[in-house]
């Protein structure tokens, strides 16, 4: 059985909206020895500070296991968020962690410095603690709804989200993905199970969006089809979903290099994911204050590596399955890789 570490929560956590194209079949290249990558837009904090708050009532609802209408009516009748989620003091706990997979989806799909991100994790966090102490609160009122924004933020974690509601080992269900397998079959759960869950944020999202008159009752009934759609599709696709965040006429040869620089500088965040205690901003602040790697994440050296061997390793399995690199370009990545990582953890430790 898994460790009960709350990597996703099943909730909308901050709709990040891409500007690109979303691809919900696997990905294809053309067949050229030139590879190609995919370049990350910049980061838009204001952007998902904006979003996170707008949503923060529906991630409430979410991370404290209450309907949404419930949680209206407490703010509706004077409550402050904390008070109508039932939490109090815990709700700040439960969204601080949201918060942090907020981020670190953010890391994966932006490009930006570990000091652009962090201080995104602290604007989030700082927004929300004074939020949740506003007496009816209420500005999470929808002026107007981006389906296509919340579908693709739902599809972008689809496989995260998936791997997050197995019962098996999170590296268990990521080598599934990576021999060919689909998230259904990876995951293992029963088909109308993980669409449910799967598609059970954004159908929250679609209720707000229609009682708060942004959207009719047709509209919502036409969305939430589509997203069950996309969702059916994502978890029966062989290898899990893949969702392309790119900039218009951007593109380049694919650099092995810069993708392990790029995860180098994010293996903290890369850490907190396989800790049982820590999450990324209390890893690194543990971490600066000369306490070891080994007395924080609960897991043996062998294990971690092993772990992040297999994280790092999608990305390169990726790039060789859609022939952007050759056999030994593959092999000679994975031994980088995999001696960077030993390295780290060993100046860690």
């Amino acid at each position: 059985m898994k460790r009960n570490k709350q990597l996703m929560v099943g909730v909308l956590s901050a709709a990040l909206l891409f500007n690109g194209t979303m691809a919900l079949t696997p990905s294809a290249f053309a067949d050229d020895d030139d590879a190609v990558v995919i370049v990350k837009a910049p980061l838009d904090s204001n952007k998902i500070l904006t979003d996170w708050v707008r949503l923060i009532v529906v991630n409430t609802s979410g991370v404290a296991s209450k309907d949404l209408s419930d949680v209206l009516d407490g703010l509706a009748a004077g409550q402050t968020l904390s008070q109508a989620s039932g939490l109090d003091g815990n709700l700040s706990t439960e969204l601080f962690k949201l918060a942090d997979q907020t981020v670190a989806n953010a890391a994966s799909n932006y490009s930006g410095n570990s000091d652009e991100f962090d201080n995104l994790s602290k604007e989030i966090k700082n927004k929300t603690t004074e939020i949740l102490s506003i007496p009816g609160y209420n500005g999470n009122n929808l002026k107007s709804f981006d389906f296509k924004a919340v579908l693709q933020d739902r599809m972008s974690s689809l496989n995260s989200a998936a791997t997050s509601l197995s019962e098996d080992e999170n590296i268990d269900v990521i080598d599934r993905l990576q021999n060919g397998a689909t998230l259904l079959q990876a995951t293992r759960l029963d088909s109308t199970e993980l669409i449910n869950r799967l598609q059970h944020p954004i159908v929250q999202l679609l209720e707000q969006a229609e009682t708060n008159g942004a959207i009719s009752s047709e509209q919502a009934s036409k969305y939430k089809e589509e997203a069950l759609q996309a969702i059916r599709t994502g978890i029966e696709t062989p290898g899990g979903i893949t969702v392309k965040v790119e900039q218009a006429g951007s593109g380049s040869g694919f650099d092995g290099a810069a993708l392990l620089k790029k995860r180098g500088e994010s293996l903290i965040q890369d850490i907190s994911l396989f800790t049982a205690e820590y999450d990324a901003i209390e890893l690194k602040d543990a971490l600066n204050s000369g306490v070891k790697l080994f007395q924080t994440s609960g897991l043996s050296s062998s294990e971690l590596i092993a772990n992040l061997k297999g994280l790092w390793g999608k990305d390169i399995e990726e790039a060789y399955q859609n022939g952007q690199i050759s056999d030994k370009q593959k092999e000679e990545l994975l031994n980088q890789a995999s001696n960077d990582i030993q390295s780290a953890i060993n100046s860690l430790n």
